[in-house]
């Protein structure tokens, strides 16, 4: 029987649902303290059990895109703030190959933040 995080990634179209497989496998495969959840209605991703960043589709589009945490906190010139107020977020085109480098990037950056929390 399938569980709410499985149903999340089955449920949704081509390409979007190809383009969220294959970040979750470079968010996942990135560190192993990374792991994942479903939380929120959407696959949630932790680091250390620290939360660290969501995946999700854009409605008024259909792009997925990644949802960074602290990413108020992260400066990188492909991530966007829009009227959000803590997180950013790194639109991924289905259309186009994922943007590994810049992902592999961004996630450095949030688990450097997360392993000097509270310090």
């Amino acid at each position: 029987m399938l569980n709410e995080l499985d149903l999340f990634y089955l449920r949704q179209e081509e390409p979007q649902k190809s383009t969220l497989l294959g970040v979750r496998s470079i968010l996942l495969n990135f560190d192993k303290g990374i792991s994942e959840t479903y939380k929120y209605k959407l696959p949630f991703f932790t680091y250390q059990n620290k939360m660290l960043c969501y995946l999700w589709i854009q409605k008024k589009d259909s792009i997925p895109y990644i949802g960074f945490v602290d990413g108020n906190n992260i400066i990188h010139e492909d991530l966007i703030k829009g009227s959000r107020k803590q997180m950013k977020i790194l639109l991924l085109n289905p259309e186009i190959d994922l943007p590994i480098i810049s992902i592999n990037e961004i996630l450095r950056k949030a688990i450097y933040l997360k392993k000097n929390q509270n310090k």
